[in-house]
């Protein structure tokens, strides 16, 4: 059995390690202007964390991840860490389909 993160550190751990991977942390975010979890040079990145293996992604949120993005001048991401081990990355498509493209990759 995989454990469960207790008192919140699981987001902590997961900005920190955004942080150390380029996408410098963002001091209370979420709170006035303060905008993403972390900024790296292009990306704007919502972390998100759960402790169930699922996670309910809800349009409201890529609404506004994509606005406070756009207010950066940044592309947007949303990271989304399940059961405090496997991360994956939300985008929108268009964006997805010019990584491809610069790439030199196709579906």
């Amino acid at each position: 059995m995989i454990p469960r993160p207790k008192n919140g550190a699981a987001w902590k751990k997961q900005e920190a390690r955004l942080d150390r991977e380029g996408a410098r942390g963002v001091p209370g975010s979420g709170n006035g202007d303060r905008k993403g979890d972390g900024k790296g040079k292009t990306f704007l990145v919502q972390a998100k964390t759960t402790r169930y293996a699922e996670f309910k992604l809800r349009r409201s949120d890529l609404v506004k991840m994509c606005r406070e993005a756009a207010l950066e001048d940044r592309q947007p991401v949303m990271q989304v860490q399940l059961r405090d081990e496997e991360r994956v990355a939300v985008l929108p498509w268009e964006d997805f389909e010019e990584l491809l493209e610069a790439a030199g990759r196709e579906l």
